[in-house]
């Protein structure tokens, strides 16, 4: 009962800051900069435009902790597949016993899980040492980005269908996120 009720909690939260944002007319953005960055914009350009075939999953490798650095991760992961609805998730936190006292959450937990999207691709949310590794994985080719959207490399399929080839990413407007923002 009590996890229902914190979520109750934290939803008419969320909800009264959309009713005040939307009525009010003000400009709301929660720091998700990746859906700025330009990379990332080509990479979804590239995803939308079907020569790699459908979308089917996102790999998704973070470094930190699910709250601070995960969140934004998986907005990432929302925003490359068009912001589709999430139909399942499946989570662990990986170390529970140290974050966890009784009922409360003491500290930010490190996890990681699979998500499900209403139009079928399947999300990887990996906690890991490789941090900032952004895949998106269609039936022809992969489109990524490492080092935290420092290098973004495009992997298409060999014309025998069994091995991925790089080719040229293409070039993209390089501009602050958070002057795409303002």
């Amino acid at each position: 009962e009590v996890p229902t009720q914190r979520f109750e909690q934290v939803k008419s939260v969320f909800d009264a800051m959309v009713d005040a944002v939307e009525r009010n007319g003000v400009a709301f953005n929660m720091g998700a900069r990746r859906r700025w960055w330009g990379g990332f914009d080509k990479m979804k350009e590239i995803i939308g435009a079907g020569d790699l075939g459908p979308l089917r999953a996102l790999n998704m490798h973070f470094g930190g902790p699910l709250f601070n650095t995960g969140s934004h991760i998986l907005d990432l992961a929302l925003w490359l597949n068009g912001d589709n609805p999430v139909v399942w998730v499946q989570g662990h936190v990986t170390n529970a016993d140290s974050v966890v006292r009784g009922d409360t959450l003491v500290e930010d937990p490190k996890a990681h899980g699979i998500f499900q999207f209403e139009n079928g691709v399947t999300g990887y949310a990996i906690q890991t040492p490789h941090m900032g590794r952004y895949e998106a994985v269609c039936e022809r080719g992969i489109v990524l980005s490492l080092n935290d959207r420092s290098d973004f490399r495009l992997m298409r399929q060999d014309a025998q269908g069994r091995g991925l080839m790089e080719d040229e990413f293409p070039e993209y407007e390089q501009v602050s996120p958070t002057l795409r923002i303002i």
